[in-house]
């Protein structure tokens, strides 16, 4: 037998029924109690349930930075609480101990304490990394990580920051000069 909404509506009323009908109940209290709840169960068709729209899709699950989500993922690995993790990491970093991936995570969390307390408890999604394609003229290139250039297609062009804060110069600056440019891909 399917347990569902129109099932537990049936049960209901059949068992307030049963007992609204019985000559043992003396008060007038019960009787008016049953003859309320059996209303109540007749009212359950017109319950609205809620919708899920796309406005309300994730509310829960916030989104942050990649490095947030790996330093919370590296906690939870390894069986440690990453709410500790992080007090204990702002006692370090008032000390000066830390490195500058956890002074990242520490300004990120101070920034966005509510955010980072919703990703623990319900989990996040990791904000999608900006890529781009590094132009150097009219050519897309490609840098190894030792600064040498590789001319490429178009579609093996794609880097991330993080990559090119890598190479041996700073990309900033080639950026300024001129020298390279980078087009942010939106496909």
């Amino acid at each position: 037998m399917k347990k569902d909404k129109e099932w537990l509506k049936k049960e209901l009323k059949k068992c307030l029924a049963t007992s609204l009908n019985r000559d043992n109940h003396y008060s007038h209290g019960n009787r008016d109690a049953y003859s309320i709840a059996l209303s109540y169960v007749d009212e359950l068709d017109e319950l609205d349930e809620p919708e899920q729209t796309d406005t309300n899709v994730g509310l829960l699950k916030p989104i942050i930075p990649k490095f947030v989500a790996d330093w919370i993922d590296t906690h939870n690995l390894y069986g440690n609480n990453p709410l500790r993790e992080y007090r204990d990491l702002e006692n370090d970093f008032n000390e000066g101990w830390t490195d500058e991936e956890d002074a990242a995570v520490y300004h990120w969390v101070n920034k966005n304490p509510y955010a980072f307390i919703d990703a623990l408890r319900y989990g996040c999604e990791v904000e999608k990394e900006k890529l781009y394609r590094v132009r150097a003229g009219n050519r897309h290139v490609r840098f190894n990580l030792d600064g040498s250039i590789i001319c490429v297609k178009k579609d093996n062009s794609i880097v991330c920051l993080e990559r090119l804060s890598k190479l041996p110069f700073d990309y900033e600056k080639a950026v300024e000069s001129g020298i390279i440019t980078l087009e942010e891909v939106t496909e």
